[in-house]
């Protein structure tokens, strides 16, 4: 009998501190608190300093910029871009999260976008008159200066925003949102490589006659296209050196070079020239020759040499990184009457808006049916998804309800799904998010965070609503006939809301339920596709599922759990477990970083690409008796399965342990005495554990009833479960249910039966405890009978 209670952790000692008398800064493993200790004189003479330096500070920029321009400008451009591409592989080598990588790195990587971005929006200048060591020179120098510049707005913003606010036009809360939304921005990736064409599989058949039409090309042949140019521009590179020293191999071993004929040496060139062209040419790059699509669908998406002129506008951050670049609106450079593709998240960041943006301006009458076909298959896609996650459920799409007491008028919702006694009101957005970036076109990101967050709370809210007034509550389809009908919202142990973006939105916006712009009454959880992918490529169990799900919706209102990216509570969930308990040991006003608890995931999304790098998917330790347990439940019909399995789950590492442990000791003493032994616990958690084997009296199921609710009675307060385990002799477990039975479970003729019945169990586990630690049970320890008081003021007479 355990009566250890499930108790909340205590912050320990920092492994890291700092403290100068401006920032107070504690590191806990991957978590790391931050303080603001700043006086208020401190505060002004800062932002005096500040104020005064941004002319000084945007000058210098404007400057740098200039200069990079300027030679770029004189570069040959497909030489500098194949350099940086080779720089950017180089970052990229053995890298499979985010936190591998260091800023130097990172700013390789962006200088691709930059260079690119720069060259398509400049007349170039290219005369040939440098030697190769020359120009290769000048991309390193090129390369340090993009890097400096990079570094300068790891603090502009500090300088930007407290001159805006002086002057007025932004308040210092909102601008704190600016600040971060533009910051987040400028991250690249919106998915995994494994996952990184399965939004287009579904988006982009729909419009096959149209891209048929102006393209030449069909949506299959586009997805084949950039499938390869997935690889080319990501495997292809280290796939080709590889395939280069074994080629060399194995022409060194069969062919003397020195002594070979002229018709050897020309199969040796014809074997590795192809090769050759691969690492040191442009065969990965060149679109047309890797894809095979038409020039129609190429040309439309490349931008040539000094073609852009939007860049470079003279506009307050004209030509800066930190805008919106050519290459997010067209991802191809064309050089020479080529188009070459050679930064990979120019590419599949923005391929679907890019691409529908220049149907919209071939053929603008298309705009309606576009935004009809996507929003079909955008909910029929989540749908799908959901489906996965949760098999045997029932989905509906394109759902109307009246608005009033009549069909006259109508409200829509999206998708809902009914699993089991689970009800999911869900909300697809399938409009783009705004490219622009935030420090000039904050109001558009605001409209954005509030339609994807707010509105679609609202709208989930508003079906909620009225399924609760109405039951059953009936819905129709767009032509108002009757399809299915809704029972009860009491009928249903949880109702979830959601609002699945089809973009990819910023890490900003993946916190947006935290926003106080944003109002949530219904606790939507906000998430793109994306995630949602992840979601259900990591999940394989519904019970698991939905038992995250529920730390998921409880972090909403944890103000400390303030995510960057929507994987960080799936890491969270899988070190943690109830990670909302982890969160709320910090003190509120503390700002709180749950840095690297994506690294695991990161590790293993990664290395789905390539099987052969064995990826191991990151699971919670969980006991294998629990797990068993779980896992039985889940293959189970019994209408408790869901709760017995989360109620497990809910343990904590000790109490799972303890749990075990008291399996193996009822199995190991049961036939010792030839009869069932009652294993409880009676603390913070309540349950009362019935193991049957083989060749013992079993306790009937009135018997165990009467135990459990003699329990309950000792603490009416709360609830207790129920636990069934039938093993076979040798210890493999048969089957597994549980109950949750509370006071008012107890029918009233029973009570006074069954408080005798606790005076007899009472009496029972005082002489179990006596047995167990072999010592009377102290005056102040917790009474064993489950009460929750000390023994002096409970049991202490039965003694």
């Amino acid at each position: 009998m355990s009566k250890k209670k499930h108790k909340k952790q205590r912050l320990v000692k920092a492994d890291d501190y700092y403290n100068d008398g401006l920032f107070e800064l504690a590191r806990y493993g991957k978590v790391v608190s931050m303080r603001n200790l700043k006086t208020p004189e401190q505060h002004a003479q800062i932002h005096t300093f500040y104020k005064e330096e941004y002319p000084k500070v945007k000058e210098r920029i404007d400057q740098r910029v200039k200069k990079i321009r300027d030679e770029i400008s004189i570069c040959d451009p497909l030489m500098i871009l194949k350099f940086t591409k080779d720089m950017a592989m180089l970052s990229h080598m053995n890298k499979f999260s985010e936190l591998d990588y260091t800023s130097e790195e990172n700013m390789v990587i962006r200088a691709q976008e930059y260079i690119q971005s720069i060259l398509v929006s400049t007349e170039n200048h290219f005369d040939n008159a440098e030697s190769r060591e020359d120009q290769e020179k000048r991309w390193h120098s090129i390369l340090a200066d993009v890097e400096d510049l990079y570094k300068e707005f790891m603090y502009f913003y500090h300088y930007w925003s407290v001159y805006k606010v002086d002057s007025g036009e932004i308040s210092d809360k909102m601008m704190r949102y600016i600040v971060e939304s533009q910051m987040l921005y400028l991250v690249r990736g919106n998915r995994y490589q494994a996952f990184e064409l399965e939004p287009l599989k579904k988006l982009l058949p729909p419009h096959n006659d149209v891209l048929v039409e102006l393209f030449g090309v069909t949506a299959e042949k586009i997805i084949e296209g950039l499938e390869k140019l997935e690889y080319s521009m990501s495997q292809g590179l280290g796939d080709a050196w590889m395939d280069f020293g074994k080629k060399f191999d194995e022409l060194f071993e069969t062919v003397d070079l020195e002594l070979a004929s002229e018709a050897e040496i020309g199969a040796a060139r014809e074997v590795m020239n192809p090769i050759v062209e691969k690492i040191f040419g442009e065969a990965l790059n060149s679109i047309s020759h890797v894809t095979g699509w038409d020039a129609r669908l190429i040309d439309t998406l490349s931008f040539g040499i000094g073609e852009c002129k939007t860049f470079f506008d003279g506009s307050e951050f004209s030509g800066w990184p930190i805008m919106e670049l050519p290459t997010k609106k067209k991802p191809f450079i064309k050089i020479d009457g080529v188009s070459y593709g050679f930064d990979y998240y120019s590419l599949f960041d923005n391929f679907y808006r890019a691409l529908q943006k220049e149907i919209f301006r071939l053929k603008p009458k298309y705009v309606d049916t576009w935004s009809k076909r996507q929003n079909i298959a955008s909910e029929d896609m989540v749908k799908a998804l959901f489906l996965n996650l949760l098999p045997g459920a029932t989905a509906f799409t394109g759902n109307y309800y009246p608005a009033g007491s009549s069909l006259k008028q109508m409200n829509e919702n999206d998708l809902l799904i009914i699993y089991e006694k689970y009800l999911f009101i869900i909300e697809v957005k399938a409009g783009s998010f705004p490219q622009t970036p935030p420090i000039n076109d904050f109001d558009a990101h605001i409209k954005a965070y509030t339609k994807l967050a707010q509105e679609a709370d609202s709208q989930c809210s508003r079906t909620l609503r009225y399924i609760d007034e109405h039951q059953p509550a009936p819905f129709y389809d767009a032509e108002k006939h009757k399809k299915f009908e809704i029972s009860r919202i009491s009928d249903y142990k949880e109702v979830y809301s959601f609002s699945v973006t089809v973009d990819n939105f910023n890490e900003f916006a993946a916190r947006a339920e935290k926003l106080n712009f944003i109002n949530l009454s219904s606790k939507t959880i906000v998430i793109s596709y994306d995630d949602l992918l992840s979601y259900e490529n990591y999940f394989d169990s519904p019970i698991n599922f939905l038992h995250f799900l529920k730390q998921r919706k409880i972090a909403i209102d944890i103000p400390q759990i303030a995510m960057r990216d929507e994987l960080d509570h799936l890491g969270m969930y899988i070190k943690h477990n109830m990670y909302s308990i982890t969160a709320s040991e910090f003190p509120a006003e503390h700002m709180v970083n749950w840095h690297g608890y994506r690294e695991d995931l990161d590790n293993y999304f990664c290395r789905l690409y390539l099987p052969e790098l064995n990826p191991i998917k990151p699971k919670q330790d969980i006991p294998n008796e629990v797990t068993e347990i779980i896992q039985l439940l889940e293959r189970g019909a019994d209408e408790n399965r869901i709760d017995t399995a989360h109620f497990l789950l809910n343990l904590s590492s000790e109490a799972k342990d303890d749990f075990c442990r008291a399996i193996h000791h009822a199995m190991r003493r049961q036939p010792e005495i030839g009869r069932m032994v009652v294993m409880s616990a009676f603390g913070e958690i309540k349950y009362c554990l019935f193991v049957a084997t083989p060749g013992i009296k079993v306790m009937s199921t009135s018997e165990r009833q009467d135990y459990v609710s003699s329990a309950i009675l000792n603490d009416k307060s709360m609830p207790i479960m129920w636990i069934d385990l039938d093993y076979d002799k040798n210890g493999k477990l048969l089957g597994a249910k549980g109950k949750q039975c509370s006071y008012s479970d107890i029918p009233s003729g029973e009570i006074d039966r069954l408080k005798e019945l606790s005076v007899e169990y009472a009496k029972s586990r005082i002489e179990s405890f006596q047995r167990q630690f072999h010592r009377k049970v102290g005056r102040n320890d917790p009474c064993p009978c489950g009460s929750g008081k000390k023994y002096k003021k409970c049991c202490i007479q039965y003694e």
